[in-house]
């Protein structure tokens, strides 16, 4: 009794009645009236079974607090606090992602200080948050991004054993829970090893191959073209191309753009004025 009660043992209710912790069962408020007319507390007797119910309904401060503390909800606000801060990490200045996460995380702060959370169900979050993490920076190819999940996985399981059974996470919720942070942390891997390989084309480096409207003609020693909004100096490698006709961009040489005559039948592109 003295562990259930300091300790806050988890025991089923029959097992709390036959340690003494509880004085009786009651399925409802009717039943424990009932139940509880002619005890005596402290030489008094009480008459409880004709007593006026009065019901005092919750504010809506204690109905939100109250929603919060439900183990799915908890789940929920883990997966919000971490797809938004490391949402806004990875895409710096998003700010919505950023201020998501940090409500979503003090939220879950305040309710897991308020309910009997298991230490290493926590841990293991924990742990597969940074797994997590280093996965999407070093990607190493799916290792500690299986790991993270399973990590992941079973630290929601063990989360909130410590509540009743009809509290506890089902697989249902679980499962999900663990696909979609695989998927999150999977993409940013996967876009972190697809830059590295591929590399970005910056700068004027990706204007190459596309269009530019030549404004007076181009040849092998001068001319000027349009290229989204600003004009350059150009020239061609041989064949001159009249004013208003589209040219294809070369390549660049300092100030002074190569072109080409721009053949094939494409939509003209929406960054060329």
């Amino acid at each position: 009794a003295r562990s259930a009660v300091r300790d806050g043992a988890a025991i089923t209710e029959t097992e709390a009645l036959e340690l003494n912790v509880i004085d009786m069962i009651a399925t409802d408020l009717n039943e424990l009236l009932i139940k509880m007319d002619g005890m005596e507390v402290e030489g008094k007797t009480l008459q409880t079974a004709q007593a006026t119910i009065e019901q005092l309904e919750e504010s809506f401060a204690e109905k939100f607090f109250s929603f919060i503390m439900r183990p799915e909800i908890m789940l929920i606000l883990t997966m919000v606090a971490i797809y938004g801060i490391v949402g806004e990490v990875t895409n710096p200045g998003a700010i919505v992602p950023g201020v998501a996460g940090v409500i979503a995380l003090i939220l879950l702060l305040y309710g897991s200080a308020a309910m009997p959370i298991n230490v290493a169900g926590f841990v293991l979050i924990g742990l597969a948050i940074v797994l997590f993490v280093i996965e999407a920076f070093t990607p190493t190819f799916g290792i500690l991004l299986t790991g993270g999940a399973v990590s992941f996985f079973l630290g929601a399981l063990m989360l909130f054993q410590e509540f009743p059974k009809d509290m506890q996470l089902e697989w249902y919720w679980l499962v999900p829970a663990t696909i979609l942070m695989v998927i999150f942390f999977g993409w940013i891997a996967t876009s972190g090893i697809k830059a590295q390989f591929t590399g970005h084309r910056t700068g004027l480096e990706s204007l190459i191959g596309k269009k530019a409207k030549v404004i007076d003609d181009v040849d092998e020693n001068s001319g000027r073209v349009l290229i989204s909004g600003e004009y350059w100096n150009a020239v061609t490698e041989g064949e001159e191309i009249k004013s208003n006709e589209w040219c294809e961009i070369v390549r660049f040489e300092g100030l002074t753009v190569t072109v080409k005559p721009y053949t094939q039948k494409k939509e003209i592109d929406h960054g060329v004025n």
